[in-house]
């Protein structure tokens, strides 16, 4: 993007440890794309880890971090998962 000149304000990630790495990956990257670009840094997708992940967000230096947005698949019809609507309920 930078090669073509193309401008952005903030980058944003997504973030799965099985694909990703572990969150001290996070970590490292975050801080590397903040220091290669001066911008700040949203994780836009993320499913676990949320306390963790969130963490290493807004302790990012400069203010850079900007927050997080949680994943929920399970959250939506037809995905696989069930939503709490769909799920069968126990009589008490």
């Amino acid at each position: 993007m930078t090669k073509r000149q193309v401008s952005f304000d903030i980058i944003g990630l997504s973030y799965y440890p099985k694909c990703h790495g572990t969150s001290d990956d996070l970590r490292d990257n975050m801080l590397d794309l903040i220091n290669r670009y001066n911008t700040d840094i949203v994780v836009v997708a993320y499913s676990a880890k949320k306390q963790l992940v969130n963490k290493i967000a807004f302790d990012l230096p400069g203010d850079k971090g900007k927050g997080t947005f949680i994943y929920g698949n399970h959250l939506v019809p037809g995905t696989g998962y069930l939503t709490a609507m769909e799920k069968p309920m126990k009589n008490s």
